[in-house]
């Protein structure tokens, strides 16, 4: 069997992707590269990506591309030193650890912060999966605050934006069943990124 192809069970297969700092310097705006560069160089050897990527285009017009999921950073912990911009570059790219527990963690960090425009994708990206605690999370920080940007990024992402809220609809319907009009996944989409059935006509 192929180096890069890890068996999952059942007939299907991973595509694993080996970790370059290219990778890195994709999932963010370019100018932070050195930045960039000082964390990839933080992370341990055995890291690597599952082949596929998430792409975003940022208010600024630039547009970042980073892996859906990382394999091997799970116990990893902010070096000392980093400046605050490494930080959140740090902790964003551990946010797309396969390990729920690790994703929840990180984009606590995320949110505690006064996060720039350029972690909306990371924040938004995260909105669409299936672990409830990690949509409460961030339901709980974000009805506080001015969402007014982060809805204007993700009508720039519109098509983007209406397949995670479609993914995130199909999870309640999976895992959870009750009343989605009060699920915090559709509350998250609609309240604080301000999704719209209109959105559907603007991918027409």
């Amino acid at each position: 069997m192929r180096e890069n192809i890890i068996p999952l069970g059942r007939g299907k297969f991973l595509m694993k992707e080996n970790f370059s700092i290219e990778i890195l310097r994709r999932s963010f705006p370019q100018s932070f590269s050195q930045d960039t560069l000082a964390v990839a160089r933080s992370l341990p050897e055995g890291v690597y990506a599952d082949g596929s990527f998430c792409a975003y285009k940022l208010l600024d017009g630039e547009t970042i591309e980073f892996p859906y999921r990382v394999y091997g950073i799970e116990k990893m912990e902010v070096p000392s030193g980093f400046s605050p911009t490494q930080k959140m570059i740090f902790h964003a790219f551990l946010s797309r650890s396969a390990n729920g527990y690790v994703r929840e963690k990180q984009i606590q960090k995320i949110l505690d912060i006064d996060y720039p425009e350029w972690l909306f994708p990371y924040i938004v990206k995260l909105s669409d999966e299936y672990v409830v605690e990690i949509l409460d999370l961030i339901y709980s920080c974000l009805k506080k605050r001015d969402c007014q940007k982060i809805k204007d990024f993700c009508k720039l992402n519109v098509s983007s934006f209406v397949r995670s809220y479609d993914r995130m609809a199909s999870y309640w319907g999976e895992y959870y069943g009750d009343s989605f009009y009060q699920y915090v996944g559709r509350k998250l989409f609609v309240e604080c990124y301000g999704y719209q059935r209109t959105f559907w006509k603007s991918l027409k």
